[in-house]
C-alpha cells in the first residue's frame, strides 16, 4: 500500500461550527493520520496521510458537504512535501 500525504485548505463557514471535531471523527474512522487546524484567515487546514482510497473517502465527505453545521464553499488540495510520518490524527491549534 502506497501512503500519500496531502494538504487540504477548506474555505467557507468552517470555523466555530464543529468542523475540526467532525473532521477528526471522520479521519479516525477511516484510519487516516495527520491533523486539522484553524487558520488565521478563517479557513481550515487538513494535512492527512493514508492510502489513495482513504484519502478519496475524506475528499468525498468534503464534496458531500462535510459536517451539517458547516458550509464548505471550496477546498484546495496540494501534495504535502514535508518529510513527515504521522502516527495518529489530531486537532491542533
Amino acid at each position: 500500500m502506497t501512503i500519500k500525504t496531502i494538504q487540504i485548505v477548506v474555505t467557507g463557514q468552517v470555523q466555530g461550527v464543529g468542523f475540526r471535531f467532525s473532521t477528526y471523527q471522520k479521519a479516525t474512522k477511516i484510519k487516516l493520520t495527520g491533523y486539522v487546524k484553524n487558520l488565521s484567515t478563517g479557513q481550515v487546514e487538513i494535512v492527512t496521510q493514508g492510502s489513495e482510497e482513504q484519502i478519496k473517502e475524506l475528499l468525498q465527505w468534503l464534496d458531500d458537504g462535510g459536517p451539517r453545521s458547516a458550509h464548505i464553499e471550496r477546498y484546495h488540495v496540494t501534495d504535502y512535501t514535508k518529510d513527515t510520518v504521522f502516527s495518529r490524527f489530531a486537532v491542533t491549534y
